[in-house]
């Protein structure tokens, strides 16, 4: 059954590679983002005289990411691998956290309650430690337990999030996929944000307020935000599963961000970020086990100098060996606390406090070269540290085949399809190199080779997945029932990814295979638990969308369907949790000051065990909101998520919680 499933998908996916030049035909219209390609909308009926909201966006998206040294330092994925979401989505969307907007796009999002309590995403087949967050190009995650806390970040801080299937050269550790997060950096803007949301069984029960002040002056600029959020539910359960769970969270977010311009050349930045977050999650109200409070801190400083200064382009620069170098050198500390009541009785703490310390150098010349070093330990622990060094070089090789596709330079005239410049006429070949190195109480190296192509709108890759084991792993403490072990190998595996995607087609196609080894889980070791290197597993993965606006942008319409296998090698059985299939669909209609969004996911049923023997309801999630603009400067907005109040489990202790209405009032000027 399987087999002709893939089969089919296969013969749709060629016929859609075969046939699109006949599309390419219709009209459509972009603005183009030369730094990271044209928008993979699909629009007709458009009249190019007009500037729809969509230009607006892309046109304000485009000029942020353009003075945002952040997102300047790295490179970005200008392929179908990379799925992004700009600022403009993000506030059109109106989340209250992370999560809330991963879960808008049809990203699989696991929590263990409702609003602030932990979270843990699933994509294709991957989770865990093994989807790696990268917040302005350093790793984010906690190395004790190898997760990333999504309560940690200002959603309203955030640039652009990019959802990668490849890796870029400036990132080492990755399997499934990466979470790519650019805070913002730039503007002259101010924004506020109050809103309350209700779950099924209590009325205001959750409080939201964030406000956020961008300014910019000659030589100086900064961003400064926060938000609270304050909510204390009752979420129901269904009645097989026995009585309702109680959650709260009282939670902080504080951003800075600041740029310098030293010179034409030579730039000063970095942002600083604080969260604290005391939750409660999955346990009885009457109950102190599961009481956690986090505190985290990430700081980055960066110096920034290229030879083409702001006022120059490449053009007019000299031909020498010199006239084009950037170097952008960054310093990073992390810090992350948590406490955690294991036991109400005798309300014992856990405490685990984790460090982090980088070092990271960024050069183009020539080629792209990266380098860097991470200092990872726990104070207090001498025996659990650990020491990453990287090194890696990479190459863009572009031929350009306009003359024979017939498209004209890039004197600004467009083509028959509404392009301005030959960006799908270019065949990129892409090779990079990774050296890895990393000491802990035993060394090992590894080297990552990478290569992607693309042309015409489609992209192929070929790399190795790789991820090192957590500080939990490793250094577990010996106690009667655990202890780590630290003779673990690193997780790693090779990769194929295939996919096509363009802005004058109207459907876009991904399919990834995966051989992935030295997979870690916890086994017995007599009667206590040990982590072990424990089997294989092959991935094949396959998504189909579509992203398509309609009458100058008024209607959009958004849609797409993944289909995993994740077996274990010697085995025909899907890995427990990971459903074999999740399907997205969004609409949204912009009517004069009037915003109207509603989304609705599936997502199959999931084992609740590696030999399949019984599995967790399907999901069916449903959520709707509607924006109105009273003023330019004033909006409010009523959200409902969950409207079928489907509350099934995710998987063990991750629950989805009841129906939520939520009524919030923003300003921005």
């Amino acid at each position: 059954m399987n087999r002709n499933i893939l089969r089919i998908l296969f013969f749709t996916i060629s016929i859609l590679l075969i046939s699109f030049p006949a599309f390419a035909e219709s009209e459509s219209s972009h603005i183009e983002n030369p730094l990271f390609g044209p928008t993979s909308t699909y629009r007709i009926v458009k009249d190019n005289d007009i500037k729809s909201s969509l230009d607006q966006q892309e046109e304000n998206d485009r000029n942020a990411q353009k003075k945002n040294p952040q997102y300047q330092k790295s490179l970005h994925q200008q392929n179908a691998a990379t799925r992004q979401i700009t600022s403009s989505q993000i506030e059109e969307r109106n989340p209250e956290n992370l999560q809330d907007l991963l879960t808008s796009d049809g990203l699989f999002v696991m929590t263990t309650g409702g609003t602030g309590s932990m979270s843990n995403l699933s994509y294709k087949g991957y989770a865990g430690f093994c989807i790696k967050v990268y917040i302005d190009g350093i790793l984010a995650n906690n190395s004790t337990t190898g997760e990333f806390d999504w309560n940690s970040i200002d959603i309203n801080s955030i640039e652009t999030i990019e959802v990668e299937d490849v890796p870029s050269l400036n990132e080492t550790e990755f399997a499934g996929c990466i979470i790519r997060i650019t805070t913002k950096n730039g503007g002259d803007k101010i924004s506020a944000d109050v809103s309350t949301a209700s779950y099924k069984k209590s009325l205001c029960d959750s409080w939201f307020a964030h406000v956020q002040y961008a300014k910019e002056f000659e030589k100086f600029h900064f961003n400064v935000g926060c938000n609270v959020i304050s909510t204390g539910n009752e979420f129901e359960r269904p009645d097989n599963l026995g009585t309702e769970l109680y959650n709260f969270s009282r939670q902080g977010n504080f951003n800075f961000a600041w740029n310098v311009k030293l010179s034409d050349r030579l730039k000063l930045y970095g942002s600083d970020m604080f969260a604290y977050n005391k939750l409660k999650a999955n346990q009885n109200s009457d109950l102190n086990t599961g009481i956690e409070e986090d505190v985290a801190t990430r700081n980055n400083i960066n110096l920034s100098y290229s030879t083409i200064a702001d006022n120059q382009t490449e053009k007019n620069l000299s031909q020498n060996i010199f006239s084009k170098i950037k170097s952008d050198t960054s310093l990073f500390y992390n810090f992350s606390n948590v406490k955690y009541v294991n036991n109400y009785l005798t309300n014992n703490i856990d405490n685990t406090t984790f460090n982090k310390i980088s070092l990271t150098e960024n050069l183009s010349w020539f080629c792209d070269f990266t380098a860097g070093c991470d200092l990872e330990f726990q104070p207090g622990r001498s025996d659990c540290s650990r020491v990453v060094e990287k090194i890696g070089a990479g190459k863009k090789f572009e031929i350009d085949f306009k003359n024979r596709a017939g498209i004209t330079s890039d004197d600004g005239k467009e083509n028959n399809s509404g392009i301005k410049n030959n960006f799908y006429s270019k065949l990129t070949i892409e090779p990079q190199v990774i050296a890895l190195f990393w000491q802990t109480s035993k060394s090992g190296a590894a080297i990552l080779p990478r290569l992607t192509l693309s042309y015409q709108g489609i992209t192929l890759a070929a790399y190795r997945e790789f991820i090192l084991p957590t500080f939990n792993h490793l250094y577990w403490p010996d106690t009667s029932y655990a202890c780590g072990n630290p003779d673990l190998k690193p997780e790693d595996g090779w990769s194929g990814f295939l996919g096509f995607r363009r802005n004058d087609f109207p459907l876009w196609a991904q399919y990834k295979i995966s051989y992935y080894g030295n997979k870690i889980c916890w086994g017995y070791d007599g009667a206590r638990s040990v982590p072990v290197n424990n089997g294989d597993a092959f991935y094949n993965v396959v998504t189909l969308g579509t992203d398509i606006s309609m009458f100058n942008d008024i209607l959009r319409f958004t849609a797409d369907a993944t289909w995993t296998s994740a077996k274990l090698a010697g085995t025909d059985k899907q890995i427990m949790w990971v459903p074999e299939w999740q399907t997205h669909a969004g609409i949204s209609v912009n009517v004069s000051r009037v915003l109207f969004k509603a989304d609705y996911s599936f997502t199959a049923s999931r084992f609740t065990d590696n030999e399949n023997t019984s599995s967790y309801p399907a999901i069916h999630l449903l959520n709707a909101s509607i924006t109105f603009h009273i003023t330019d400067n004033f909006k409010t907005y009523i959200k409902g998520d969950n409207l079928l109040d489907c509350r099934v489990p995710f998987h063990d202790n991750y629950y989805l919680a009841s129906r939520k209405w939520t009524i919030g009032l923003k300003f921005e000027r």
